[in-house]
């Protein structure tokens, strides 16, 4: 499915969604993931001034060339946090810590070749960030994390499997996102 498709049914979801509730809930997107064909789309619940939690939906269509070949890349992710904000001024905003889980699956292949490969990582870790929202309820973000991957593994369409866990390097996860939206409900 391509981006155009995906983001208006979000986006309709989400705001029939927060014109129901009286809580606070932000829709944001990564634009910088857009830009290259791997959108990021969160939607955050502010359960109260001091604590959120965000569901963040990754897609990824990536197409590139080396040396004349073609790669595609389609994959899926999700995202869980739970944030805790330290000092907020208008609730679920400033500075927040808190912890994550994501779980990714994806397909990579090239034009000149019959294999695929599918990439399976499950990780859990901890994320530190900032959020600023401005009078009109529009909503920046950016938040960095560090975790660990406790499924890592690369399936070859020969049957051929590399498990990644094995290279203690490889188990560290990073994650970082630059967002902006939109809060709905009372500030």
């Amino acid at each position: 499915m391509k981006l155009k498709n995906i983001l208006p049914i979000f986006a309709l979801f989400f705001l029939g969604f927060a014109q129901t509730s009286q809580a606070q809930i932000e829709v944001k997107i990564n634009p910088i993931g857009a830009l290259f064909s791997a959108p990021d789309l969160g939607v955050e619940y502010i359960v109260n001034e001091s604590f959120g939690v965000e569901l963040n939906l990754a897609f990824n269509f990536n197409k590139f060339t080396v040396d004349g070949t073609e790669f595609r890349n389609t994959g899926f992710g999700t995202r869980l946090s739970g944030k805790y904000y330290f000092s907020p001024d208008d609730g679920g905003d400033r500075w927040y810590a808190g912890v994550y889980t994501k779980f990714r699956r994806g397909n990579g292949s090239a034009d000149n070749s019959t294999d695929e490969v599918t990439s399976t990582r499950l990780a859990v870790g901890i994320l530190f960030g900032h959020k600023w929202v401005t009078k009109h309820n529009l909503v920046f973000e950016i938040n960095v994390g560090f975790g660990r991957a406790f499924i890592s593994k690369w399936e070859y369409s020969d049957g051929e499997e590399v498990n990644t866990n094995d290279i203690p390097l490889l188990n560290w996860d990073v994650v970082g996102t630059f967002a902006v939206g939109y809060r709905f409900g009372d500030n």
